[in-house]
C-alpha cells in the first residue's frame, strides 16, 4: 500500500470557473444535476423519479431508487487497483498512527458485520449504537 496515493490517479483541484459552472447547474436544473451525480454511484434498483417535492418541506430524492453505502464505499474498490490506496489516515496521540487502505477498511466491516450478526444477532432492521473513542477503528 503506498500512504500517498488518493484513489484516483492525481490529486484534482477544480478551477473557480469550473466550481461555478457546477454551482449554476446545481441550481438551475436541480434534478438532472443530481440525477447525473446519482448515476456515478452503484445502484441496486434505479429510482424512478429524481426529487419528489409532494409534500414540502419533505422532500424525497431518487424515489424507488435502493442503493447500499458500503457497496459504493468500500465494496466496489475491491479487485481493483483502489483497493490498496489509502482509504483514511488516522492520527492520536503524538507518534500514534495508522493508515488504512480501502482493502484493510473493507475486511475490517465485514468482520464487525459477521461479528455483529453472528455473536450478538444483529438482524436487518435492527438500530445498533456504539460509542467510541477517536480511535481508527471509529469508522468502521
Amino acid at each position: 500500500m503506498s500512504e500517498e496515493a488518493l484513489p484516483f490517479e492525481e490529486r484534482y483541484y477544480p478551477d473557480a470557473e469550473r466550481y461555478l459552472g457546477y454551482y449554476r447547474k446545481s441550481i438551475e436544473d436541480i434534478e438532472r444535476f443530481w440525477d447525473e451525480r446519482a448515476r456515478e454511484l452503484v445502484w441496486l434498483k434505479p429510482w424512478h423519479q429524481v426529487l419528489d417535492r409532494g409534500k414540502a418541506p419533505f422532500y424525497r430524492w431518487f424515489v424507488g431508487g435502493e442503493t447500499n453505502i458500503n457497496l459504493n464505499a468500500l465494496d466496489r474498490w475491491i479487485g481493483t487497483s483502489v483497493e490498496n490506496k489509502v482509504a483514511y489516515y488516522w492520527e492520536g496521540e503524538p507518534g500514534d498512527r495508522r493508515v488504512l487502505s480501502y482493502g484493510d477498511l473493507y475486511r475490517e466491516v465485514n468482520r464487525l458485520a459477521y461479528a455483529l450478526k453472528e455473536y450478538i444477532g444483529v438482524k436487518p432492521g435492527d438500530r445498533v449504537a456504539i460509542y467510541l473513542p477517536m480511535i481508527p477503528e471509529l469508522p468502521i
